[in-house]
């Protein structure tokens, strides 16, 4: 019989036969292993429903919650109000929790209890291959002064406290591609943030990928989440904020092939 669970991990999927089987297996060969991994099945409709049930089968930490498609947003408010451990971490469909990762975020906030942490991301292409570093400042003094300019949050790799998470209004579906920096901006205000300074895990960028097919939507996702930051949860944004406002305002009147190569240019610092 499995230990109490003190984490629970929140996969949401929707069709990730792809790669949802290696996402499963980096949850599964974790050195921290009292935890529940619960996969949010957003409505699939290619092989995943069943990739899963093999899944449930075999191991008893897994459970696997079905409906319609509605979203991320709506996807990962479920799994955060039916999860039952006091820490809940999230990983990607497309994504690979690297070794030690749960074991270290858990020892962190059972050490910092005045933090809310979230993660750092490698990231690899769609065979799996290491293909750059994003890099995010570390201190909360840093996050705070960057996470008006850029989400400087890697939501795969996040982990923070349950409590602390529904207190902060959990996830919505008010942003369609932000739902992650709109969550952390308001999680941001319950208490500090730090990220490690190693990658925790492996960010798979491929062309079916929500930044690869829904750059401009994001981008002024974006810009309404800040929006929102400003004018409704208490943040005062500098003049440098502005500034980026205004070059990202630009980005979504280009070509969308274009767009996304800033995006990738930007976002990701390659390996030399």
């Amino acid at each position: 019989m499995p230990l109490p669970a003190t984490l629970s991990v929140l996969l949401p999927v929707y069709n990730g036969a792809a790669y949802v089987e290696a996402t499963i297996q980096s949850i599964l060969e974790q050195s921290y292993r009292t935890y529940e991994l619960i996969v949010l099945d957003d409505g699939s409709t290619d092989q995943t429903p069943q990739i899963l049930e093999r899944y449930v089968r075999s191991d008893p930490r897994l459970r696997v919650l079905r409906h319609a498609n509605h979203g991320v947003g709506y996807t990962l408010q479920r799994g955060l109000v039916e999860s039952k451990g006091r820490f809940v971490a999230l990983i990607g469909a497309d994504d690979l929790a690297l070794p030690g990762r749960l074991e270290k975020q858990v020892a962190f906030l059972d050490a910092n209890r005045d933090h809310v942490f979230i993660g750092y991301l490698r990231i690899i292409d769609a065979h799996g291959r290491a293909i750059g570093l994003r890099r995010y400042p570390s201190t909360d003094e840093r996050l705070r002064r960057a996470m008006l300019l850029y989400n400087p949050f890697g939501a795969p790799s996040a982990m923070f406290r349950r409590d602390d998470a529904l207190a902060a209004g959990g996830f919505t579906s008010r942003f369609w591609t932000c739902e992650d920096y709109d969550f952390f901006l308001r999680l941001a205000r319950r208490g500090k943030m730090a990220n490690l300074p190693e990658p925790l895990v492996a960010y798979r960028l491929h062309e079916n990928a929500v930044k690869a097919t829904h750059t401009l939507r994001q981008l002024r996702d974006t810009l309404a989440t800040k929006r929102a930051a400003y004018d409704e949860y208490g943040y005062r944004p500098s003049l440098l904020a502005r500034t980026a406002d205004f070059a990202m305002e630009i980005m979504t009147h280009l070509p969308p092939a274009m767009t996304y190569r800033i995006f990738t240019a930007i976002a990701i610092r390659a390996k030399r």
